[in-house]
């Protein structure tokens, strides 16, 4: 079969889905949240808004994700942390956010699975973009109830 003649699905599309399909179902089956994935041509720097259930009560806070699943995010280590590169563009739009945003890394067997809360406090300039540093300890668990009490 000649491949040429086929929609190509690449490694680093396979990987996005597995890490979304793996966080939206710790978010729904752990947390008992709701998960709104943005599909992908409306995906502009989010992947999801996860959206707080409180004993039931779809309480309406929201909380955009985005995710990245991969060993190569975890390649840049700063003491204790997860050096996270990002584009400009993205910057911008996580500033403009009437939402809290989250940064999601996980690794690519998803025995590592950090977060941090976009806040432009955190980021530092780069020539290509900014960083921000995600710690270690930072792990998901059901820690991530503590973002959405503010």
């Amino acid at each position: 079969m000649n491949n040429s003649k086929f929609p190509y699905k690449s490694l680093s599309k396979s990987k996005g889905q597995s890490g979304q399909s793996f966080f939206q179902h710790f978010i729904i089956n752990e947390l008992g949240w709701l998960y709104h994935k943005v599909e992908e041509e409306n995906d502009y720097g989010i992947d999801a808004y996860i959206e707080v259930v409180d004993n039931g009560s779809v309480t309406g806070r929201l909380i955009g994700v985005q995710i990245k699943h991969g060993d190569s995010y975890f390649k840049v280590v700063n003491h204790c942390s997860i050096v996270f590169h990002g584009e400009e563009k993205h910057l911008n739009y996580y500033m403009n956010s009437t939402t809290p945003i989250l940064i999601i890394l996980l690794n690519t067997n998803f025995s590592n699975i950090i977060w941090i809360q976009f806040s432009i406090e955190y980021t530092s300039p780069l020539r290509n973009g900014w960083s921000i540093e995600i710690p270690l300890s930072n792990k998901v668990t059901n820690r991530l109830l503590k973002i959405t009490h503010h």
